[in-house]
């Protein structure tokens, strides 16, 4: 199951993703709705993957969370900001933390998105 599966007597639906880089930052819109029929709060998971598959790395990592309130039916457009200086890691061979440029996959739910970074 899912983390926070039968955590809520509602459903929600995650759509529209839209990300973009501005400032020195990624930044990550998506619409959320309340589909059921009682208010309630939900948390929305922000994941980002990197280029590359380097062993000592993970697939996705949690760069970002949003916890909002929404009665019966309601629609809210969450929006959460990365630092690109969250998505460095260290290069052991260089010594240094680096931005690995390329193609970065960005998850909210089930829900995903790339976006590429140089």
């Amino acid at each position: 199951y899912p983390f926070g599966y039968g955590l809520s007597y509602t459903s929600f639906s995650y759509f529209d993703l839209r990300c973009f880089i501005d400032g020195g930052a990624l930044h990550v819109a998506v619409t959320v709705q309340n589909t059921g029929s009682m208010e309630a709060d939900t948390s929305v998971l922000l994941f980002v993957g990197a280029p590359g598959v380097l062993a000592d790395r993970e697939e996705r990592l949690l760069k970002g969370f949003a916890r909002i309130h929404l009665k019966e039916r309601e629609t809210k457009t969450v929006t959460m900001e990365c630092p690109l200086e969250e998505l460095k890691y260290f290069d052991e061979a260089r010594g240094e933390m680096v931005l690995e440029p390329g193609i970065y996959r960005i998850f909210v739910e089930d829900l995903q998105d790339t976006i590429p970074i140089s």
